[in-house]
């Protein structure tokens, strides 16, 4: 009796690895096809759109999209004696990577080296928006407080009045549409040449694409 080969597959039938019954056994789909996700309880089947590096993962519709979302915390202290602005650093620098509306939010723990010199805090931007705005809301000293708001590049801050050694908190936030993909970064200056701003260890900034 002459021999044979057996048939041990076929062609996959219509929809099979297009759907998310991709079959079994014989009816397998091949490795190169695509599997949406299908949720539990819809069940939907929900596609891959676009998910840049280091983004966070959320659902818009059937697809599942990419986010900014950074966060960071200070590892060490930064001072200044400069009236001019500079950046903090990491991790108040932030590479936006899509265009938008964007939201930030950063809490220091600043100190000054007098009570007569005081934190100035701006945020500065390389891209392009079309509204935009920060806010600060901290203690300048043991029973003062310091409230305000402005547009980005603005400086914000008490010039001469500050907490002296003791670290005190400093609230700062801000939001933009952003229309042309940039850098944000927090910058903070000293309101008195030659006299000392630390922005403390520990202190914390986070980067959200609304």
């Amino acid at each position: 009796m002459p021999l044979s080969n057996p048939i041990i597959s076929r062609v996959a039938p219509v929809k099979v690895g297009g759907s998310a019954n991709a079959g079994a056994g014989r009816l397998a789909s091949a490795f190169d096809h695509v599997h949406p996700l299908t949720e539990t309880s819809g069940p939907d089947d929900l596609g891959m759109g676009s998910i840049i590096s280091t983004e966070v993962v959320r659902r818009i519709g059937s697809l599942l999209v990419g986010q900014q979302f950074d966060v960071g915390r200070q590892a060490g202290g930064q001072g200044s004696t400069s009236t001019t602005m500079t950046d903090i650093g990491l991790p108040f620098v932030w590479n936006i990577r899509r265009t938008g509306g964007h939201v930030f939010v950063a809490l220091l723990s600043y100190s000054t080296a007098a009570t007569t010199t005081g934190l100035r805090l701006n945020a500065n931007f390389t891209g392009t928006f079309s509204t935009n705005g920060i806010r600060i809301f901290g203690a300048t000293g043991p029973a003062a407080l310091v409230a305000a708001n402005a547009t980005w590049g603005t400086p914000l801050g008490s010039a001469a009045v500050g907490p002296g050694g003791t670290s005190t908190p400093m609230l700062v936030y801000g939001s933009a549409n952003i229309t042309a993909i940039g850098t944000l970064s927090l910058q903070f200056a000293s309101g008195v040449a030659g006299s000392n701003v630390n922005i403390d260890s520990s202190s914390w900034g986070m980067l959200i694409q609304a």
